[in-house]
């Protein structure tokens, strides 16, 4: 056996009350050695020692047995009164009688089982957003396997365009940006490099690490993989979408119905059965009333009733694009007083739309709206969602406008700047996060002329863009200022005395 062989060791460390899973918080070079790999990667051989102790790197595609989907569909107490009548029935040769009742039972079952079992489906969707083929590095040399084929300790390069085929820590990046929508439903790219970060036991703040399903943006980088199929992030989601979801307030009602009246129907036919039989008449005759009395307290079509309604319900759900899982959530969804969300991208269509474009003083101004297009338009940095939505807004002329440089956007300065030329004037126009944008700026354009910003107009500003955050919109900051025409570069320290445009 060679020196990367053996089993990978698998432990969890315990931190205020969280599970750390301790291939995060190891260093890279202990890393290396808790997955028992190396630089090189994993030799073919084994690798495929390990795919046969850890399985393919799949998302759980187990899906319950229909069989056993079915049957779980006869517990009910009022189908089980049905089926018990039906059952007396064919004993005692009321054929015809039987039969009514075992179809109605059945096409309830039917109908039940065929809603949900269609909306099970819903799983399947999680594995379509996953690529079929992986670059790693084996035996020494980069080649493409099938992600299925992805094992603990293979090396794995990941470039802008890839979906990340499993959990991973970063060994080496450059410019790598990660969308991890599929996580957390945050539209924004998120910087991952293969510095180790603060550990955490929420995976999308782990800076070193990137998780299957989620994309890659821009940039590269490489990584080893520390987990595969059910055992990922992506994964465990997976997975609880195969669960049967816990029994439901209405599941509970109409259970506890059907409990009632089957034991009020059990007490009834007891009781007329041994009344009638004492007063001498005949067995057979005093059971066929029995039954006849059960079968007739008891809702037949109740059960086929509410299926019918609660399909019909989950049809018009589903075209409005909502997929209804288990049929019983609809009355529990109904049956709300309140109902609390998030606010990301696993509720919403993921895309921004630019709401508003104002002025320090709150009011509408399509001179910031402008000067927001020119820098998103202009630059050729990392373009974010913001970008997309200001630009998607409303289609500008700016023929006239000319890009002379820009500044890139970076985490620490946390904006982006452009500089233009109008063939008389050259400027520079930022936009960013506005408490980065305030800070460089020194004064303030109203339209009316441009003033100097005062810790007064400063505050006003400032409670302007608290008031925005706190009705939900992401608020960026838009400055200018005129430069100095003819210079090759622009760079940081031209982004001083700045004009506050607005919103």
């Amino acid at each position: 056996m060679s020196a990367l062989s053996g089993p990978v060791p698998v432990m969890f460390l315990q931190r205020g009350g969280d599970i750390i899973d301790p291939l995060y918080t190891v260093t890279q070079d202990e890393l290396l050695d808790k997955l028992r790999t190396s630089p090189n990667g994993l030799d073919t051989q084994e690798a495929e020692r390990r795919l046969k102790e850890y399985g393919t790197n799949e998302v759980s595609r187990v899906r319950p047995n229909p069989a056993l989907e079915i049957l779980a569909q006869f517990k009910n107490p009022l189908v089980i009164i049905l089926l018990i009548a039906a059952a007396i029935s064919l004993v005692v040769g009321e054929i015809t009688d039987a039969c009514i009742i075992i179809f109605i039972v059945l096409a309830s079952v039917i109908l039940d089982f065929y809603q949900e079992y269609r909306a099970g489906n819903a799983v399947e969707l999680l594995r379509q957003k996953i690529t079929t083929t992986v670059t790693v590095t084996r035996d020494g040399k980069r080649q493409e396997i099938p992600l299925s084929q992805l094992v603990p300790g293979d090396l794995i390069s990941l470039s802008a365009g890839d979906i990340v085929p499993a959990d991973a820590r970063i060994i080496a990046s450059r410019d790598f940006f990660i969308n991890q929508s599929a996580l957390t439903g945050e539209p924004f790219p998120v910087e991952k490099t293969n510095a180790p970060g603060k550990p955490s036991d929420q995976p999308a703040d782990r800076e070193d690490s990137v998780f299957l399903g989620t994309s890659v943006i821009s940039g590269s980088a490489t990584a080893i993989v520390t987990r595969t199929g059910p055992a990922t992030e992506y994964g465990k989601i997976a997975q609880m979408l195969t669960q049967r979801p816990p029994e439901t307030e209405f599941e509970r009602g109409l259970n506890s119905f059907g409990s009632l009246m089957m034991r009020l129907v059990f007490f009834l036919v007891i009781f007329v059965f041994f009344v009638n039989a004492l007063r001498h008449h005949g067995i057979l005759d005093s059971l066929l009333f029995a039954v006849a009395l059960a079968v007739g307290m008891t809702p037949e079509l109740l059960p086929m009733i509410l299926s019918i309604n609660l399909s019909n319900g989950a049809i018009a759900m589903s075209k409005k694009g909502a997929i209804v899982k288990h049929l019983a959530s609809i009355q529990n969804f109904g049956s709300m007083d309140v109902l609390c969300t998030d606010k990301t991208g696993t509720l919403t269509e993921n895309q921004i739309s630019l709401v508003k474009h104002v002025d320090g003083d709150g009011t509408d101004s399509d001179r910031v709206l402008l000067y927001s297009f020119l820098n998103s338009y202009y630059h050729t940095g990392l373009k974010s969602p913001l970008d997309d939505a200001i630009l998607r807004f409303r289609e500008l002329d700016i023929g006239t406008y000319e890009k002379i440089d820009e500044i890139p956007f970076d985490f620490i300065r946390k904006r982006a700047s452009i500089v233009v030329s109008t063939g008389t004037d050259t400027i520079l126009i930022t936009k960013g996060a506005p408490e980065e944008v305030l800070r460089v700026c020194d004064s303030c354009d109203r339209g009316s002329g441009i003033i100097p910003l005062t810790e007064d107009y400063r505050d006003m500003i400032t409670r302007l863009y608290t008031e925005l955050s706190g009705d939900g919109f992401r608020t960026l900051g838009v400055a200018y200022r005129p430069v100095q025409a003819g210079q090759s570069r622009y760079g940081t320290d031209n982004e001083t005395h700045m004009i506050f445009l607005g919103y």
